[in-house]
């Protein structure tokens, strides 16, 4: 569930900037737990950190509706679809 809010928060920040959303999930370079206690809400926090060659990429905070912190991931990564690519002829075909 935590990383599915992230992406979606991720769209979310894509959206309100103008770019398209033909980006998944590629990677997650580290994440770390500081809160063990499970919540059933919480806030995301993004910023963004790279956009560039077809990848986008964001370190996350999760936090708790006190605001301490529960998880930070760093460099959660979109990359450009494939399906997007092909249609811009970018294929390796």
């Amino acid at each position: 569930i935590l990383t599915n809010s992230c992406y979606l928060a991720a769209l979310y920040f894509l959206i309100e900037n103008g770019s398209d959303l033909d980006y998944i999930p590629f990677g997650i370079n580290e994440v770390h737990f500081k809160i063990a206690e499970g919540y059933s809400r919480y806030w995301v926090l993004l910023k963004q950190t790279k956009n560039e060659n077809e990848v986008i990429a964001f370190d996350i905070d999760l936090l708790n509706p006190e605001g301490q912190l529960i998880t930070r991931m760093n460099g959660y990564t979109l990359k450009k679809s494939g399906s997007s690519l092909i249609k811009k002829g970018e294929s390796s075909r």
